[in-house]
């Protein structure tokens, strides 16, 4: 199977499984394919955005996922510094990253990586995790679990969470 998960432009971003069920990423700039293959990777590497010739996802370490930045010929590993379980990237819109981690207490913590510091970003109702999956400008969406364990998203924008319910 073949999973795109991320388009900018032209240049599409995503995972495949080859015959022997190993995972490998690629990139797509519209006429022609390249893996992506974290050289740090022990299983499979997810890209999941990409921005200009930026791209984000997450690898299989020896210690569960670790997030990764591809600047089109380096990998750098991300991780947020209370990330206990593993930090996940999901989004990128120029130098900012977005995504979460997993703290000590196993909760998910949203956060945006502006390229020097981690910023973490938690919804005031997200009792049990907030999930932050794409960035575009200053606009962040994501997911939080509140106290019953109910998923809900979000768009936040200017210091202010907004709810994302469809009404049908």
């Amino acid at each position: 199977g073949t999973w795109a998960r991320g388009i900018d432009g032209n240049n599409i971003v995503g995972y495949y499984q080859d015959g022997a069920s190993k995972v490998h990423g690629f990139l797509f700039n519209g006429s022609s394919y390249v893996n992506l293959d974290n050289p740090m990777s022990v299983g499979a590497t997810m890209p999941r955005a990409v921005s200009g010739n930026k791209v984000v996802g997450f690898y299989e370490s020896g210690f569960g996922a670790a997030a990764f930045l591809y600047n089109g010929s380096t990998y750098t590993t991300l991780s947020a510094p209370l990330g206990f379980g593993g930090t996940i990237a999901y989004g990128i819109s120029g130098n900012n990253v977005v995504g979460y981690y997993v703290d000590s207490s196993y909760k998910d913590n949203g956060f945006i990586y502006n390229g020097s510091t981690y910023t973490t970003l938690n919804h005031p109702l997200g009792a049990k995790g907030t999930i932050l999956t794409g960035i575009s400008g200053n606009n962040i969406v994501g997911q939080y679990i509140d106290s019953s364990s109910a998923w809900h998203s979000f768009l936040y924008s200017s210091g202010t969470f907004t709810p994302l319910i469809n009404p049908i």
